[in-house]
């Protein structure tokens, strides 16, 4: 069984940051499950790490951030008790956020 990483104990290097993204869910304004495939990525997050480099954003802040910035990391989801649980975090670097919100 292979255990997931917390991703507060993860350290990005240089200007990397960690975010976890905003969670629009799969649902359509009126209320039909969509595919994954037909889900807009979100543009929003909130910043959980940040890299010893980073000079313009702090852990816990709201920014924004364009549809092709960073890569996709799947880390333990916090948000349940569930071991096996990950979900879905950003990590880029501080050139790629377009500000704070």
């Amino acid at each position: 069984m292979e255990r997931t990483i917390h991703p507060e104990k993860f350290k990005p290097k240089g200007k990397r940051i960690l975010v976890l993204p905003d969670d629009f869910g799969n649902k359509s304004s009126g209320g039909i499950m969509l595919p994954d495939a037909n889900v807009e990525r979100p543009q929003t997050g909130t910043v959980i790490t940040i890299g010893d480099d980073v000079t313009l954003y702090a852990k816990g802040e709201r920014i924004l951030f364009g549809k092709s910035a960073g890569i996709k990391i799947d880390f333990k989801d916090i948000a349940t008790d569930d071991e096996n649980a990950t979900r879905a975090y950003w990590l880029m670097q501080e050139s790629e956020i377009f500000g704070s919100i």
